[in-house]
């Protein structure tokens, strides 16, 4: 998985770039292409409601997250042959200022596969 972490721009719902847009959806369609995408994401910015779990208690955390750090604005998940042709793909997506972390899934819970959205659950 590639995530995409916040900036400070993405986070407070500043649109992209134009010309960043343009080198992302590049760099998206050469994934495509490669066939290595399975599912993609952008997420919505700092909006969210998180679950902290302490002794047995759940607490639930509306609003913003407390710091940039946490916030994820998007996500690939590729199927690649190796670990280092994930990072290479991750040193390419065409980010000028930000970061990226790539995590690797230790198995799938669900072998479900949907051809397009509608079909997905929720």
């Amino acid at each position: 998985m590639i995530i995409v972490k916040a900036s400070a721009a993405s986070d407070g719902g500043e649109p992209a770039d134009g010309e960043v847009l343009v080198e992302m959806m590049k760099f998206h369609d050469s994934l495509m292409t490669a066939g290595a995408v399975r599912w993609v994401e952008a997420l919505e910015p700092s909006w969210g409601v998180q679950v902290q779990y302490a002794a047995g208690e759940r607490t639930v955390l509306s609003g913003a997250f407390p710091t940039l750090q946490e916030v994820i604005a998007g996500f690939w998940i590729i199927e690649v042959s190796s670990r280092e042709e994930a990072v290479e793909w991750a040193c390419r997506v065409p980010l000028i200022d930000g970061r990226v972390e790539l995590r690797e899934a230790v198995f799938q819970i669900l072998p479900v596969v949907y051809d397009d959205r509608s079909q997905r659950p929720g």
